[in-house]
C-alpha cells in the first residue's frame, strides 16, 4: 500500500472532527467574548484544513484567566494536557536553566565557555577561547546555522568533539546567525556545572516548581503523546520518530498547552517566579541584545514589536519550534499579560517560504489581543505543495521519456562523434554527482536526515537519481562498445 493512503485517511477524518472537536476548557474567567472566541475557531479550522494539520492545541493567555481550544485529532482525544515536542521552544528552558546557575554564582555570562567546558573548541583555535556562555544564549557565537557532523549523537556530551573541526561563519560576538547547536553546548556546561543530567535539572529546577505535571524530558515516559505526522508532497502521514535525547537542551524538551500556559504566565509575573529566577534575572533573560530579521534575539526568547490598532508599540517575547512532525509557537505580551501557545503535530522540512501554520495561528491570535484584525486567508502550504508536486512531478517525467527514447537515441548516436557522446555522458554524470552529493553539502544535512526530515523530497530525489543513473549507465555501455570508424587508404 502506498504510504500516502494512510494519510488520506487521516486527512479525511480529521477534517470532519475538526469543528466537532472544538472545546474550551477555562481556568478562572476569561475575558474574550463568546463572539470573539467564534472567530477564532473559524480562523483556526480555515487555517488546519488549508494545510491539512490533524491536530492542534491552543492556549489564549489574559489577566482573567486562560482558555484552551482543541481541533482536529493526534492520535487520542485532545486535551489541554496532550503532550507534544517542543522542538527550538525547549532553548528558552536551557536559557532559564542558565540564568538561575548565574544568579547563584556558579556562571558567569561574560566568561568563556572553556573556563566551565576546557575541552570545548571549534576548528580556529584562538576563537574558541573567546566564545562566551552569553554569546551561545543570544546566537553570536559564530556557529553555523547548521552543523552536519553534530546531528543525532549518542549522548548529549558527544556535541563537543563533534565541533572540532567546524569552521565558524564569522567572528564571535560579531553577529546573529541561529545556531541550534550552541545551545547543545550549553545543555553540557549546565550538566557540567550542576554534576546532574540535564532532564534532571529541568525537571527539579522548573517543571517541580512551576507544577508543570505534564511536561517531560524523556519520550519513553512521556504521557499523552500526540501522534505526530509529517507531509508526504502535502498530505500528513502518521511518523513514530525516535525520541532525540541527545537534543533536548535545543529541541527535545515535551510539554502540554495547559503546562505551557502556565509556564508563561509565572514568566509575565513582574516579581519574578519565587524559588525559580529573580525579577532582575528574567528581565536579563528578555533583555534583546542580538538583532536578527525583523526581531532581536535575546536568550532563548526573540523580541519584537508589534504595534496595536491606536498605533501603540507593544513589546512580544516569542519563539517557534520545528521538528519533522511536530510544529509550535509561544508568544507573549508582557505589558498586557497575556500570551498564546499554539502546538500542532504536523511538519515538513521543506523551506518554503511560508511561516508554519503554527506560527501563523500563534501571531494572529496574539494581535487579535492588540485589538488587530484576524488575518485573511493567502497562500497556504497545499497551495504550495501543489506547486512543488507538480514540477517534481515534470522532473520525473522528463527523465521517464529519456528512457523511453534511449532506443531512438542509440540509433542517432551512431552518426554522432564519440566525443559529443562523452560530452553529453559527463554532464549527466555531473548532474548525478550534484543531485546525490551537492545537495546535501549545500543543506549541510546526511541523507539519513534528509529521509527523517523531508522524505518526500528525499524519495523523489532517489527515484531521479536511480533513472538518471539507469539512462547514463546505458548511454556509456552503447558509447564504449561503439567501434571505432575504420579509415581506409
Amino acid at each position: 500500500m502506498s504510504p500516502l493512503l494512510p494519510g488520506l485517511f487521516k486527512v479525511c477524518r480529521a477534517l470532519a472532527l475538526m469543528v466537532a472537536s472544538c472545546a474550551s476548557f477555562p481556568v478562572g474567567a476569561a475575558t474574550l467574548s463568546p463572539p470573539e472566541l467564534a472567530a477564532i475557531d473559524t480562523y483556526v479550522v480555515r487555517e488546519m484544513k488549508a494545510d491539512r494539520v490533524p491536530g492542534v492545541s491552543l492556549a489564549i493567555i489574559q489577566p482573567g484567566g486562560v482558555t484552551f481550544r482543541q481541533y482536529g485529532q493526534a492520535g487520542q482525544p485532545l486535551t489541554p494536557r496532550t503532550t507534544f515536542v517542543l522542538g527550538s521552544m525547549s532553548k528558552s528552558f536551557t536559557a532559564l536553566a542558565v540564568m538561575q546557575l548565574v544568579e547563584e554564582g556558579k556562571v558567569d555570562l561574560t566568561a568563556s565557555v572553556q573556563r566551565y567546558l576546557p575541552e570545548f573548541r571549534v576548528a580556529d583555535e584562538a576563537a574558541s577561547q573567546r566564545i562566551t556562555v552569553a554569546q551561545l544564549l543570544n546566537h553570536t557565537s559564530g556557529l553555523p546555522a547548521q552543523v552536519a557532523a553534530t546531528q543525532h549523537l549518542g549522548t548529549l556530551a558527544e556535541h563537543l568533539p563533534a565541533l572540532s573541526n567546524v569552521k565558524l561563519q564569522h567572528p564571535p560576538g560579531t553577529q546573529h546567525t541561529y545556531s541550534s547547536v550552541g545551545y547543545q553546548v550549553l545543555g553540557v556546561l549546565i550538566e557540567r556545572v550542576t554534576r546532574e543530567p540535564y532532564g534532571e535539572v529541568i525537571q527539579h529546577r522548573i517543571f517541580d516548581p512551576l507544577k508543570m505535571t505534564h511536561s517531560f524530558t524523556d519520550g519513553t515516559h512521556a504521557l499523552n503523546l500526540a501522534s505526530g505526522h509529517r507531509y508526504w508532497f502535502g498530505f500528513p502521514v502518521a511518523a513514530n520518530l525516535p525520541f532525540e535525547r541527545d537534543r533536548l537542551p535545543t529541541a527535545g524538551l515535551i510539554s502540554s498547552a495547559a503546562d505551557l500556559a502556565t509556564y508563561l504566565q509565572a514568566l509575565m509575573q513582574e516579581d519574578g517566579i519565587p524559588g525559580v529566577i529573580s525579577r532582575q534575572g528574567l528581565k536579563r533573560l528578555f533583555t534583546p541584545t542580538a538583532p536578527g530579521d525583523g526581531f532581536s534575539y535575546a536568550m532563548g526568547w526573540r523580541v519584537s514589536i508589534w504595534p496595536d490598532r491606536q498605533g501603540q508599540n507593544t513589546r512580544v517575547i516569542h519563539h517557534g519550534g520545528v521538528l519533522p512532525h511536530y510544529r509550535g509557537k509561544l508568544v507573549m505580551l508582557p505589558d498586557l499579560k497575556a500570551g498564546v501557545v499554539v502546538l500542532t503535530n504536523a511538519s515538513t522540512a521543506l523551506p518554503f517560504p511560508l511561516a508554519a501554520t503554527s506560527h501563523r495561528v500563534a501571531d494572529g491570535v496574539a494581535r487579535s489581543l492588540l485589538s488587530q484584525p484576524l488575518p485573511s486567508q493567502t497562500l497556504n502550504l497545499s497551495m504550495m505543495y501543489l506547486v512543488v508536486t507538480l514540477a517534481a512531478a515534470l522532473v520525473l517525467w522528463a527523465e521517464l521519456r529519456k528512457l523511453l527514447g534511449l532506443k531512438r537515441w542509440r540509433i542517432a548516436a551512431q552518426e554522432r562523434p564519440r566525443a559529443a557522446l562523452s560530452r553529453e555522458i559527463a554532464w549527466e554524470l555531473l548532474g548525478l554527482i550534484a543531485l546525490l552529493i551537492g545537495v546535501p553539502l549545500l543543506m549541510r544535512v546526511t541523507w539519513s536526515e534528509m529521509l527523517r526530515s523531508s522524505p518526500d523530497l528525499a524519495w523523489w530525489m532517489l527515484t531521479l537519481a536511480g533513472l538518471n543513473a539507469a539512462g547514463t549507465a546505458y548511454k556509456l555501455r552503447i558509447t564504449t562498445r561503439r567501434r571505432a570508424p575504420v579509415t581506409r587508404p
